[in-house]
């Protein structure tokens, strides 16, 4: 099963909760607010206490297998988070979660936070069977077009009142940096207060955090976009 990030309210009010949910993605700030929609539906269906899996050298795989099968102290239902700083896994990773799938504990959920995972792996028989006993959801990088509506939806949000100049001016200052984006709008917030926002809010209280890389830069160049390619070049 696959699942997007905007259908993650509509699917926990439905009161469902797989055994599995990997979560997969690149970008910081989307990735940790996926994470926390996920702990916090699961919180509230019971799922109380989190036990945490960062994965280092040498970590002994059958840890899981151990706490997905011990009883709480509390008797409260777990999550299993599970961070692994890689989107390849070893032979031990690979038969321990496939184990795991066989026969998931009803009174946990296991949460596998992973970088983006590629086709390739994603069509191997270990990583399809964990799908199948649960949910993958792959978080994608806000692309340049939709950041102003982004950030015009996250100023929103808290009360701030933009007008359309402001947040294309914000999108250029933050470009490639969604979590400058998220802190700038929270400052704004804070140093303005809530309603209208206009381009000078901008220019007085935002530095420029725009991050990009050489790939960004080929595909603005290839679309013809001189001026917004140079920019580019000047920041690599």
């Amino acid at each position: 099963m696959k699942l997007r990030t905007n259908q993650l309210k509509e699917h926990f009010a439905k009161g469902q909760i797989l055994p599995v949910y990997i979560l997969s993605g690149d970008e910081t700030l989307l990735m940790q607010e996926a994470a926390d929609h996920i702990r916090r539906s699961c919180r509230q269906q019971g799922f109380t206490e989190r036990d945490l899996f960062p994965i280092e050298p040498g970590f002994d795989w059958s840890n899981l297998l151990e706490a997905g099968n011990s009883m709480s102290l509390f008797g409260d239902r777990k999550i299993l988070e599970v961070r692994h700083p890689k989107p390849k896994f070893d032979d031990g990773a690979k038969k321990t979660l496939q184990k795991y799938c066989e026969n998931p504990n009803p009174d946990n959920v296991l949460l596998l936070i992973i970088p983006k995972v590629d086709k390739k792996t994603q069509s191997t028989k270990w990583f399809q069977k964990i799908e199948q006993c649960g949910a993958l959801i792959q978080v994608w990088p806000i692309d340049i077009n939709q950041l102003p509506q982004w950030i015009h939806q996250r100023m929103r949000q808290v009360g701030l009142e933009p007008t359309r100049e402001a947040v294309q001016l914000l999108a250029e200052r933050v470009e490639g940096n969604l979590l400058a984006a998220s802190q700038e709008v929270e400052k704004l917030v804070l140093l303005r207060g809530k309603g209208p926002l206009d381009v000078q809010d901008i220019e007085e209280s935002v530095a420029d955090h725009a991050r990009y890389n050489l790939y960004d830069l080929v595909d603005e160049a290839l679309k013809g976009n001189d001026a917004h390619a140079m920019k580019m070049l000047y920041q690599l």
